[in-house]
């Protein structure tokens, strides 16, 4: 069974706020006024909110639905959570993946070529951007897929069978999270300028270990089952 506190953590872990953060302060020197930040960052943390508030509440009535067992959800799940979590904790680079989504921006904006991405510059990106469409980048790809990766899907579905279910915490526990995110889009800019890299290394080689834990725990756990399962048959 899992705690609050290591909820907290695990979800901290998965839902990767760097990617998030070093992405929203290159697109932050694009907006045009302080509305459209609060407005951006305000429709990323009620996205987040909403979306983890699905799988934490309902998340076994999700799995009935499409006919996925826990064990199943653990085997896919915790693999996927295995390489995720080894791949993070042995990154020598924390942009790696903010590079790979601009990369996206890009390719939807039907741009030619490859760019150079090394500075993380957006100015050619946006520069044909239409007035208020910035808000949608709160959207996507902020909330999705980088922060609602599929990392915090599969923690969130394993959370929901493994604690007990009391809604009101669960749902105080998202709002303080979502708050969180809030403020940390809002102070990007100021972060990446004043936060050394090594810093954010460490961070994201920390989540990759609490990953790379919650990946075994789920691929054990689901293994007892089904060898418990073949026993008893």
């Amino acid at each position: 069974m899992i705690n609050y506190p290591q909820m907290i953590i695990v979800l901290i872990a998965a839902l990767n706020p760097i990617a998030a953060v070093v992405l929203y302060s290159n697109i932050q020197k694009n907006l045009n006024n302080r509305a459209e930040n609060l407005l951006s960052s305000a429709i990323c943390s009620l996205t987040v909110f909403a979306i983890l508030s699905m799988f934490l509440l309902y998340g076994n009535a999700i799995l009935n639905f499409f006919g996925i067992t826990q064990y199943i959800l653990g085997l896919g799940g915790g693999l996927l959570l295995l390489i995720l979590g080894v791949f993070s904790a042995l990154a020598n680079e924390y942009l790696l993946e903010t590079r790979f989504y601009l990369q996206k921006l890009i390719s939807m904006f039907g741009m030619a070529g490859k760019p150079d991405t090394s500075k993380l510059d957006l100015n050619i990106v946006l520069e044909n951007y239409k007035q208020g469409s910035y808000l949608g980048l709160g959207f996507c790809p902020l909330a999705i897929p980088v922060l609602l990766n599929p990392a915090s899907i599969i923690v969130s579905l394993f959370i929901n069978g493994q604690i007990n279910q009391q809604p009101r915490i669960i749902l105080i526990i998202l709002i303080l999270l979502s708050l969180g995110i809030f403020i940390l889009l809002l102070s990007s800019s100021f972060l990446t300028k004043y936060v050394a890299p090594i810093w954010w290394l460490v961070f994201k080689r920390a989540s990759g270990l609490f990953l790379t834990t919650i990946g075994l725990e789920m691929l054990v756990d689901s293994v007892k089952t089904i060898v418990s399962l073949i026993l008893h048959i």
